[in-house]
């Protein structure tokens, strides 16, 4: 399994940092460009202080991430942005210049901290644009760096058309490199996180931001919506059929987007909410201190209706409680309302110890419009949780006495939604299958919600994109307790997943070094091909003083998020292991 860390500084040659006009990165590749140099030695030199390009076991290799950022390579000339193809066949020349096997990230999505004057300009078009029920979305900022939702649904925007002529030409580039250099390539991975947004991304998924806030309701998604729906349908009699309405045609089909308890709406079709496509998340959090195998249990009126999955990553409750270091506490069941009957009902989620049954929470609940006041819930199953002083936990959601409208219109939308994202990535990837590259080597990279306890999947639609897919291989970007815990095993025997990239690595919690030791063999065994730790800045004297980011970066000197023994970690890895 290849150990390949992101770096940070990669196209700085050397020199490049002491000329004061190179001010940023995409400065520092200019003019190294100009120069017809690159950072290879300084990204070896920063490797070979990790460790050798094989470990003593021969388990592990040492690599390298080298992001190319496709939008820093075009230039301004005469008012024309115009790729500047030199520029880019000498960043990826640096793949020569470092004998270490290397993943290639062809990074081009909605964090734009390259390119920064000709993203700005490409904003000001609505076109380019996700929109959101509002309009078209403004840039927002992730930690101090610039996010823009462009489209995924307009294939003739200018930031479609230019994304693929950058895109193509890193391929034909990747392509031209001599036979040793290609060899050295592991793994191509393909835009990076591709997705829905919303505003306030910064803040993750979570359930406490609406469906409705999310995009894409510009006008190329509202049509290819109408045009998706056809192609499922066939017929508006069939649609009409399947969703109790009565279009004339799939041109008066509009996206659900009011939440029909506090907005005007036309038809009930129009109600959107986090639980309209008929699904109510029941999900929390459970530690125990004496480490027990313990099941969570989900009960409607009493009646058993399934088992949350736990083992999910909390961080935000070992943040608050330091007491507790294993973010791997969180659990989360789906709840389908779509067939129980209009009106109140009691939820309880009960935990099932060695010995007895615990109440972890009870919520009431009401499908439809409801009466004013709950009906009178039947006996609690078990005794509370407090009886167990081994226990702590909280049932975060569904809060008291929501009210849940199924809406078989939002059900389509959400799916819409997703498949919008795989097509947009098969888009890309169809040009990577078409050159010198095996798919064997060409990789998705893609943010991994359902294995966030606290997080809506649903905001950022990749539940498409994730299953297996003929075009790509999957990449899962793991932070927290997703990094290494069994929740990642089960959700890619779910998918079907067999060879897999771990596309961005950081535990955020300290482990001890066996905890480290346990991560990298479970991805090993289980099929990963690479795993890239975020992230090793090769800069000189990197600034370790702000917030944000920082405390990722993987260096002796960074005592935040665990960073100091994660790298402490990928040392023992490629020395001793």
């Amino acid at each position: 399994m290849l150990i390949a860390p992101f770096l940070q500084g990669s196209y700085y040659c050397a020199g490049a940092e002491e000329v004061p006009t190179n001010l940023t990165e995409d400065d520092a590749a200019r003019y190294c460009a100009d120069r017809h140099l690159t950072g290879a030695s300084r990204i070896e030199a920063a490797l070979a202080k990790i460790g050798p390009s094989v470990s003593p076991s021969g388990k592990y290799q040492l690599g390298y991430t080298l992001v190319v950022p496709l939008m820093r390579y075009f230039e301004q000339h005469d008012g024309r942005w115009e790729l500047n193809r030199e520029a880019l066949r000498n960043g990826l020349s640096t793949v020569s210049g470092v004998d270490r096997k290397v993943v290639i990230y062809l990074s081009a999505n909605h964090f734009t901290d390259s390119g920064i004057t000709l993203s700005a300009e490409l904003a000001h078009d609505p076109a380019n644009l996700m929109w959101t029920r509002s309009g078209p979305m403004f840039p927002d900022n992730y930690f101090g760096h610039p996010i823009i939702g462009w489209t995924l649904t307009d294939s003739d925007a200018p930031i479609t058309r230019m994304r693929k002529e950058v895109f193509k030409a890193a391929i034909d580039e990747l392509c031209q490199l001599p036979r040793e250099s290609r060899n050295r390539i592991a793994a191509v991975s393909v835009l990076g996180e591709i997705h829905q947004l919303y505003p306030g991304f910064v803040d993750g998924p979570r359930y406490g931001v609406s469906i409705a806030d999310a995009t894409d309701y510009s006008p190329k998604a509202v049509e290819g919506f109408r045009q998706w729906l056809l192609d499922r349908f066939k017929t508006v009699d069939a649609l009409n059929r399947h969703v109790g309405s009565s279009y004339a045609s799939f041109g008066e089909v509009v996206p659900p987007s009011k939440d029909m308890r506090t907005e005007k709406v036309n038809s009930s079709l129009e109600h959107l909410d986090n639980y309209a496509a008929g699904s109510l998340p029941v999900y929390g959090w459970l530690n125990d201190k004496t480490a027990r195998a313990l099941r969570v249990l989900v009960r409607v009126d009493g009646a058993p209706v399934g088992q949350a999955e736990t083992g999910l990553s909390r961080t935000d409750v070992t943040d608050a409680v330091p007491t507790i270091t294993d973010p791997n506490i969180g659990f989360k069941y789906v709840l389908d309302f779509t067939k129980l009957a209009a009106g109140w009902h009691t939820l309880d989620v009960v935990v099932k110890t060695d010995r007895k049954e615990l109440l972890v929470g009870r919520r009431a609940f009401v499908v439809g419009s409801g009466s004013a006041t709950p009906a009178v819930a039947p006996s609690a199953p078990a005794a509370p949780m407090a009886e167990d002083s081994a226990l702590a936990g909280y049932l975060d959601g569904p809060a008291d006495n929501t009210s849940v409208i199924f809406n078989p219109v939002a059900q389509l939308w959400l799916e819409y939604r997703s498949v919008t994202v795989t097509k947009y990535l098969e888009s890309f990837a169809t040009i990577a299958q078409d050159s010198c590259l095996p798919k064997e080597k060409i990789f998705s990279h893609q943010i991994t919600p359902n294995l966030t306890g606290s997080w809506n999947g649903d905001l950022i639609a990749v539940d498409d994109v994730m299953r297996r897919n003929s075009l790509f291989n999957p990449g899962a970007t793991l932070y927290g307790g997703a990094a290494f815990g069994s929740a990642f095993l089960r959700m890619k025997e779910q998918l079907g997943w067999d060879r897999y990239g771990v596309s961005e690595m950081h535990p955020v919690t300290k482990l001890n070094l066996d905890g480290y030791r346990s991560m990298f063999e479970m991805h090993r065994k289980s099929g990963a091909v690479f795993v890239a730790p975020y992230y090793v800045v090769i800069t000189p004297n990197p600034d370790l003083s702000g917030g944000g980011l920082t405390g990722f970066m993987l260096t002796p000197k960074n005592p935040k998020a665990g960073s100091v023994a994660f790298y402490e970690a990928i040392v023992d890895a490629m020395n001793k292991q």
